[in-house]
């Protein structure tokens, strides 16, 4: 049909004593376009995979997809994470120290502490229950038999671990999929998300400025540091306050106990807690070594550092920029996401 149509146009060029230009459109053109990639988007397996199942309704009655559903398995929801960490806050409920035995190492695995028994990890998904034994080194004061007994310990908090997915139920998902690390760690690749927790635990600090304010702690940034926050806050109309600004950054909020006077710094990234007293806080050393506050501290300011040495900010659209074929980068990131969600949730 096409081609003939071709054929009839030239064929009235070539017997007209003059040619005739024909217009078309830059509504035609973009709607010739817009079917191209869509016929190229509705190719695509991840995209034939999840428009059958937007056809059909799902009535799978597995295990496995209740657990799903019932338990809010969401293996990168940082928040999640966050909120599965901080069960372990009270020493009451965990009271286990390990260097590899962590509240972190079990969050990733979709544990949470049990608040009613001690040293009690559980699923929310499964309902699976575990009790912790982890037996405390014997103190001797024989430096190689006390380093045996030590090593002892850890092998058995290391087994602990490595059998942190296998301890869930048969069906449930933690057991193909762990939360990655890289959900929980301070990076560039997270910007957007580190400034919105920034500007959160900021804005909630604030409020205690002037009890922030009296409180004395290490010296951890230089005066240029402090700037290329400052100039970010600035930006965005928020009041300069150099103690919050440190107290924020370090990853800590700042809460009071009951209707007390008591002043409490809390790390909701690594369940950490600490009663404010008139000694000079170490914000930094407070923090578990595994909290991504130590070093990530680090990536919050050369991400305020860079916010602030760019002059230009490049234009954005919401289309994304194209990539060959028609297809734009927000179009081929969608179709990513889309392949890992399959992966997880239905294979």
């Amino acid at each position: 049909m096409a081609n003939e149509r071709l054929s009839s146009a030239l064929e009235s060029i070539c017997s007209s004593g003059s040619p005739k230009v024909a217009f078309v459109s830059s509504s035609r053109v973009s709607k010739h376009l817009k079917k191209r990639v869509d016929k190229q988007i509705q190719s695509n397996k991840t995209y034939q995979f999840f428009r059958s199942i937007s056809k059909r309704r799902l009535r799978s009655s597995s295990v496995e997809n209740l657990y799903k559903v019932s338990g809010g398995f969401r293996p990168f929801d940082r928040g999640l994470l966050l909120d599965r960490i901080s069960s372990f806050q009270s020493r009451v409920s965990w009271n286990i120290s390990s260097e590899s035995l962590t509240p972190l190492s079990l969050s990733l695995a979709g544990w949470s502490c049990d608040a009613r028994k001690q040293n009690t990890i559980t699923c929310g998904c499964c309902n699976a229950s575990v009790l912790i034994k982890l037996p405390e080194a014997e103190v001797t004061g024989d430096d190689e038999t006390d380093l045996v007994s030590i090593r002892m310990v850890d092998k058995i908090a290391e087994k602990y671990v490595a059998k942190a997915q296998e301890f869930h139920r048969e069906n449930c998902p933690w057991r193909k999929q762990l939360t990655p690390f890289s959900v929980y760690e301070i990076s560039f690749g997270n910007m957007t998300r580190e400034l919105e927790s920034f500007h959160e635990r900021y804005r909630h600090n604030l409020n205690f400025a002037v009890d922030i304010e009296a409180m004395e702690f290490h010296p951890v940034l230089t005066g240029e540091e402090y700037q290329y926050v400052e100039s970010y806050l600035k930006q965005h109309h928020l009041d300069v306050n150099k103690e919050v600004i440190l107290v924020t950054l370090l990853g800590w909020t700042v809460e009071r106990k009951g209707s007390s006077s008591l002043l409490l710094l809390t790390s909701r990234s690594d369940a950490r807690r600490v009663i404010v007293t008139d000694s000079a806080v170490d914000l930094v050393a407070e923090h578990h070594k595994w909290s991504c506050f130590v070093q990530g501290y680090r990536v919050l300011l050369q991400i305020f550092k860079s916010i602030a040495a760019r002059d230009v900010e490049s234009p954005s659209t919401d289309d994304g920029v194209e990539l060959s074929d028609g297809v734009t980068s927000r179009e081929s990131n969608a179709g990513a996401k889309l392949d890992k969600l399959r992966k997880v949730y239905f294979e």
